[in-house]
């Protein structure tokens, strides 16, 4: 019938183009520029992941032959001879960081081999393993670290007469450390991350839209093309209007 009347459509046409949009998205075919540039996000991610572990390990360099030191050296602030003069907290809380650090530090000796044998040119899913082992050694130092810096802390403040200057000086390299590591942690688990976010994205380039997401959105334009035509009234079947 011929158009009577006519409601402003202009939120139902917006609706209706961004329907189309949408589905003419998910039916477009894909790129070869797109999968390029997937593959080259792929390199990247893996590339700063390899970043990550090597930063990780130069910052160990430094902290676990100063963690040795501090618990095992000669006549340092938590050492095993210098411990006999702390209370007995103060000496469970000096051995709790001791047993975290030797976890750690048999950790280190074993991904530290595997670390050495890894290339940028290594196979991704190595790269992904040594990544992972390096973001478990890097957390259990920190660990370890914490352990240190709570006797440390405990020491120095139930003991302040106890090696003062050796508690000063402990106190602010394990606060470097800390930090150093804390810092290895965080982009161990950035790099973890986008590894797998671009890996996914490129898989689901390749392997196309799922053709469930595109009948649900031929769904939502046929609904959307509906409302749209509601905002048009008219009559049904031909003839004159007498009186509105």
């Amino acid at each position: 019938g011929d158009l009577i009347a006519t409601i402003d459509p202009t939120n139902a046409l917006n609706t209706l183009n961004s329907a189309k949009l949408s589905l003419a998205k998910l039916t477009e075919a894909v790129k070869v520029t797109d999968i390029s540039n997937a593959q080259n996000s792929v390199n990247q991610s893996y590339g700063s992941g390899y970043d990550a572990i090597s930063n990780t390990f130069i910052s160990l360099q430094t902290v676990m032959p100063g963690l040795n030191t501090l618990l095992y050296g000669q006549g340092t602030f938590l050492s095993d001879q210098q411990s006999t003069y702390l209370t007995l907290t103060g000496q469970t809380d000096r051995q709790q960081a001791a047993v975290s650090f030797d976890t750690s530090n048999t950790q280190y000796q074993n991904v530290l081999s595997e670390y050495k044998s890894l290339t940028r040119q290594s196979a991704t899913s190595t790269i992904l393993q040594v990544l992972a082992d390096t973001y478990s050694l890097a957390k259990n130092v920190a660990n370890a670290l914490q352990n240190t810096q709570n006797a440390i802390t405990f020491v120095t403040t139930s003991q302040p007469t106890y090696l003062a200057k050796d508690g000063v000086t402990a106190q602010a390299n394990v606060v470097a450390w800390s930090n150093s590591i804390n810092s290895n942690v965080s982009s161990l688990l950035s790099a973890q991350t986008s590894m797998a976010s671009t890996e996914n994205a490129l898989s689901n380039l390749i392997a196309g839209t799922d053709p469930l997401d595109i009948q649900s959105a031929q769904l939502s334009l046929n609904q959307a093309e509906q409302t749209y035509a509601n905002y048009f009234i008219r009559a049904p079947f031909d003839g004159v209007i007498g009186r509105l």
